[in-house]
């Protein structure tokens, strides 16, 4: 009983009154949605690209659009069809219009999964000396983007043949690399 009074009065004597203190209000923040609850689910690709439409309409899941736009295109990979680069390009153009991604982003996302091009190539001064010395993080990320068109283009779409053309282009720009750094090395 004593440690109890004197432990009340220590408190007092610091300014720990407890019946003086206020309380610290209570903050209730809105819950967000869980990731998985922006993502679409099932394997029917109409009722996915619908639901993924009404889960980007929520402004937390507009912080997802990545990991709802790979999980359509899991989905997808489910029924491979030429259709689903036009969805996919809807969707795109949807999306852009809903202001959720810029036009700029939406070219880069299609380009990147169902173009022939590559988006990580600079448009010029790949076949100069000035580029070498980020010729390794560029490889990479060319060897990247192909993985992106094999998901699009191949296992998307089912359209192998734009598929082996860009296969076909990311070996030639992989050996022109190769061949403009060694150059620029031998000079």
């Amino acid at each position: 009983m004593n440690k109890i009074l004197c432990l009340f009065v220590c408190l007092l004597l610091l300014g720990c009154n407890p019946s003086t203190t206020t309380k610290a209000p209570v903050v209730v923040a809105k819950p967000t949605p869980k990731p998985a609850v922006c993502l679409p689910t099932g394997k029917r690709i109409e009722p996915a690209f619908v639901a993924a439409k009404a889960a980007l309409k929520k402004t937390p899941c507009v912080y997802q659009f990545d990991a709802i736009l790979t999980r359509l295109l899991t989905i997808s990979e489910g029924d491979p069809q030429l259709r689903n680069k036009q969805r996919f390009s809807a969707f795109l153009q949807w999306s852009q219009g809903q202001g959720i991604i810029s036009q700029k982003q939406a070219k880069t996302y299609y380009t990147r999964y169902f173009g022939l091009y590559f988006m990580t190539l600079p448009r010029t001064g790949y076949t100069t000396c000035s580029m070498c010395p980020k010729v390794a993080q560029l490889r990479r990320q060319l060897h990247a983007e192909v993985g992106q068109k094999k998901i699009g283009l191949l296992r998307v779409s089912g359209d192998k043949k734009t598929y082996q053309k860009a296969v076909n282009d990311h070996n030639a720009l992989q050996t022109i690399l190769k061949a403009v750094c060694h150059a620029c090395a031998n000079h």
